[in-house]
């Protein structure tokens, strides 16, 4: 029969999920609990039945969401294995803890997540900042546990033990190698410093440990020294770095250098180029940073470069990319609805609000339509221009959706409108919504 364990740990096998999984199962083991965490994961793109078992045996599932991690769920690809666990997790009815690590967080919208996967929104969550060798977050997340202490749930395994994968003895061999210079060695050996397995046993980050490696590999002249350069970016924008101050200069600096081979630093670059962060603002540099980095199919960049064209006025190249990439940027329409409403797309600038309108009803229905999409469709029928008909029936029902949504503005206006009578005047409705707005 398989084992059975109390605690499953789901997680994505990113250098950040892989390093945090195994240090938040060592710590819940050394505290007497029954962990299942599955080291050397080798699905092969399925979800076995083995792991099936697993989960239907365990009682709590720490789902260890990355930002990697998060970023797969949101594309819903049609294979991915922590999916199935997830679903699994809750098919079964297991007390599922979302654990956010290294920056992440949950959408604010539910429906920025594919729809079986919005309960996550609500579920009790726990955050684990940098400084996780510290108790009170760990403590947080046991105080969510379902599961008892000691080791009264564990049987033989006799299908596929993991016993053989320890996370020390991977952290000496990788320092035994790097400190032959091996650059590949060094560069997993700063990762495991600076993200908490580089003190023999002991769950404690050394970023200056981290630091002294990555500044050794920044000095050479292969793929490493680029990789150094972007975890050294992190930690001075973070300030991270022992000793030293905080700085957005020296961040900017070693992304620069990092651009030509990592996408992340490329994009990174061009971003504070475009806010002056770090370095002087320069929006032909800017532009041609995001407009190199676009040339290997980052959207993340694409839409980086979309904002920057709106922020700067540039709004037909702005309409341009949010036309061509709108199955990948989320709020593509929204925007073409917003640069037609203001009329800025045409030239003189005149409202059109025949297209805006198509734009605002064609995210409508969609998982990524949030309050805003109803309420700038509503103004549209409420105070029209250029022929577009004038329709407060239409006004109200959208007004009324994104008030439902939360929407202050929209709740304002439906007081606005039963005071003044535009479907029917009802003071008594006018009063509530302007409650309603005053509330929020």
């Amino acid at each position: 029969m398989n084992e059975v364990y109390n605690i499953f740990i789901s997680y994505r096998t990113d250098t950040v999920g892989q390093l945090i999984s195994q240090r938040i199962s060592d710590d819940l083991k050394r505290m007497g609990y029954s962990v299942y965490h599955n080291s050397d994961r080798n699905h092969k793109g399925y979800f076995d039945e083995r792991l099936r078992k697993t989960i239907e045996n365990c009682q709590d599932f720490l789902l260890v969401l990355s930002k990697e991690c998060l970023e797969k769920l949101l594309r819903n690809e049609a294979v991915d294995w922590v999916r199935e666990e997830i679903l699994c997790a809750r098919k079964n009815n297991k007390n599922i803890i979302p654990v956010l690590v290294d920056g992440t967080d949950l959408p604010k919208d539910k429906r920025d997540l594919p729809e079986e996967l919005r309960f996550l929104v609500t579920a009790e969550s726990v955050t684990l900042p940098v400084d996780y060798n510290k108790l009170p977050p760990l403590q947080m997340l046991i105080s969510k546990l379902d599961s008892p202490k000691g080791e009264s749930f564990k049987t033989r395994n006799v299908y596929n033990s993991n016993e053989h994968f320890k996370i020390d003895d991977l952290f000496l061999q990788t320092k035994e190698l790097a400190d032959t210079g091996d650059s590949k060695a060094m560069y997993e050996l700063a990762s495991f410093y600076y993200y908490g397995y580089g003190c023999e046993g002991k769950s404690n980050r050394d970023y200056k440990s981290a630091l002294s490696i990555l500044k050794k590999l920044s000095a050479g002249s292969d793929a490493y020294a680029s990789y150094a350069n972007t975890l050294l970016a992190r930690m001075y924008y973070d300030g991270l770095a022992p000793g030293e101050s905080q700085s957005y200069e020296k961040s900017f600096q070693y992304h620069r250098l990092a651009a030509p081979v990592c996408n992340y630093s490329a994009h990174q670059y061009a971003f504070m180029l475009s806010i002056g962060s770090g370095c002087d603002y320069d929006i032909n540099k800017a532009e041609k940073a995001f407009l190199e980095v676009n040339q290997t199919g980052d959207n993340v960049s694409i839409e980086s470069l979309a904002r920057l064209y709106l922020s700067v006025g540039k709004y037909k190249e702005a309409a341009k990319i949010y036309q061509s990439m709108s199955s990948f940027i989320h709020d593509s329409e929204y925007q073409l609805g917003m640069m037609y409403k203001k009329g800025v797309l045409n030239d003189p600038p005149e409202p059109d609000y025949f297209r805006a309108a198509f734009y605002f009803q064609h995210m409508i229905g969609s998982k990524h339509c949030g309050p805003e999409v109803y309420y700038q469709l509503a103004t549209l029928y409420f105070n029209p221009t250029g022929g577009f008909p004038k329709d407060f029936n239409a006004a109200l029902k959208y007004f009324s959706v994104a008030a439902e949504m939360g929407h202050v503005d929209a709740n304002y206006m439906l007081g606005f409108m039963y005071e003044c009578g535009h479907v029917k005047k009802d003071l008594k409705q006018a009063i509530e919504y302007y409650s309603r707005a005053a509330d929020q």
